[in-house]
């Protein structure tokens, strides 16, 4: 099911993304008051359309991606499952590449592996 605005629903998880201009230094209740006042509009046509409830506030379906838009902007990927007829926060899948993070989960599988061989 598709929605106008910046969210969708494929199957029982609400997605989307939005982009906000939030200067530097912006203390954490602001930067949420600013996430609430850019989603609030669309959730409330997306509750009703679904005939669902919302079970916190917009910000809390929201997380920071790595990097900025276009236009500067910080970019939030937006994120909620379905569950009976409310509409609860997803946690978000890390969407960034960690190479590193992966390096070191295979050095450890080695150093694992020849552990065991000399043992």
């Amino acid at each position: 099911m598709s929605t106008p605005g910046p969210l969708r629903v494929e199957e029982n998880v609400v997605l989307g993304e939005v982009a906000l201009t939030i200067k530097p230094g912006t203390k954490a209740d602001a930067q949420e008051r600013a996430i609430d006042a850019a989603l609030a509009e669309a959730f409330h046509v997306l509750s009703d359309q679904l005939g669902l409830t919302l079970a916190a506030p917009p910000h809390r379906y929201a997380q920071q991606l790595d990097g900025k838009d276009a236009e500067g902007r910080i970019r939030f990927q937006v994120r909620g499952r379905i569950e009976g007829d409310c509409i609860v926060p997803a946690r978000l899948r890390k969407v960034h590449a960690r190479p590193h993070a992966d390096e070191r989960a295979k050095a450890r599988a080695e150093k694992k592996a020849k552990a065991d061989k000399e043992a």
